[in-house]
């Protein structure tokens, strides 16, 4: 089965993520279904109510007929069909980033959470102390720019070939690393887990075929955190990005 991507934001934070797991549960932007499955499982006890803007919430709809537990419908992050406090967490990985307002968001995230609700989320970070994954962030701009201006019947085919050079000059030298013990130097490179294009090529159309990218910087995430009024802020920079949980 595809692998599930809140056991990262689980592994960073086990003790508030067990914690918070009850009541009322809100998944922003569940795409394919993998963490809704998952999640609806974890704790049965639990409303899971999960959502997506595609279409594919139909299909996912279908398959979650049987989680008495679980509601799928399809809106927009910048407006949650959800009255206010209503929530008692909101769990979102890698969706705000993709939004043309973050900032709105997050004021969504705070309105239909409860007193003392948790927000647990992932976004794009800006690498801007990583000369390597800087450097990998401003040719992620200019591939943008490109694809913008090739036929969209190329994308895929295009995607595929540049995950060869990525590959080759990312992911092959990051895994040698490994190898001789220098985990976290690897980590640094971009794409330091693949090993063969199937294993990056999710990652980069999620990255090079959405309409926008947002990169945030911790200082600046923290400050936008502070003006929505969350009381509790915790954020963890990694090589992989921002992850964060804040408590309202």
């Amino acid at each position: 089965s595809a692998p599930t991507h809140y056991v990262q934001i689980q592994r960073i934070y086990p003790k508030a993520w067990q914690q918070a797991l009850k009541g009322n549960v809100l998944e922003i932007g569940c795409g394919s279904g993998t963490d809704t499955i998952h999640l609806s499982k974890l704790n049965e006890s639990i409303s899971l109510f999960s959502f997506d803007l595609g279409s594919n919430v139909a299909g996912l709809s279908k398959l979650l007929k049987n989680h008495k537990n679980t509601r799928v419908f399809r809106a927009t992050a910048l407006r949650i069909p959800l009255k206010d406090e209503t929530i008692d967490m909101v769990y979102s990985f890698g969706v705000f980033h993709h939004t043309r307002n973050p900032e709105k968001c997050f004021e969504e995230a705070y309105r239909v959470l409860n007193k003392k609700g948790v927000l647990f989320f992932y976004l794009y970070s800006a690498h801007e102390d990583n000369p390597i994954k800087y450097a990998g962030v401003l040719l992620e701009k200019g591939l943008m720019q490109t694809l913008a201006f090739i036929p969209e019947c190329l994308h895929r085919p295009f995607i595929f070939i540049l995950s060869l050079p990525c590959l080759l000059l990312f992911s092959w030298p990051a895994q040698l690393l490994k190898i001789f013990g220098l985990l976290r130097i690897s980590e640094k490179i971009p794409m330091y887990w693949g090993t063969t294009p199937a294993s990056i090529i999710p990652d980069l159309k999620d990255r090079l075929l959405a309409p926008v990218n947002h990169r945030f910087k911790l200082k600046a995430l923290k400050n936008l955190l502070q003006l929505k009024s969350f009381n509790e802020i915790h954020l963890k920079k990694t090589s992989a990005g921002l992850f964060g949980y804040c408590i309202k």
